[in-house]
């Protein structure tokens, strides 16, 4: 699962995810890119697809002079009881 809110990011990812998936014969559902903003994604991920998230390491990278972005994505992650490892 990779998210980036940024339209260059996300093109370039976009396209590493084609690459990968012929270089290797990835299945393309295997890997899931997706253009959303970073509270909203992880909102819908820890609702719908991560049902258990023990074994989750999530890396976190939002724009470093947006503190509260990281303020607000933590709190979300403590709201819906993350059990994984955060990486920032």
């Amino acid at each position: 699962l990779v998210n980036d809110m940024d339209r260059s990011a996300f093109a370039t990812l976009k396209k590493n995810k084609d690459d990968v998936c012929r270089a290797f014969r990835f299945e393309e559902k295997r890997i899931q890119v997706t253009h959303l903003d970073a509270r909203k994604w992880i909102e819908k991920e820890l609702s719908f697809e991560l049902q258990s998230t023990e074994d989750v390491i999530l890396f976190l990278d939002p724009p470093y002079a947006d503190h509260a972005l990281y303020q607000d994505l933590l709190q979300l992650l403590k709201s819906k009881n993350f059990q994984g490892e955060v990486w920032l």
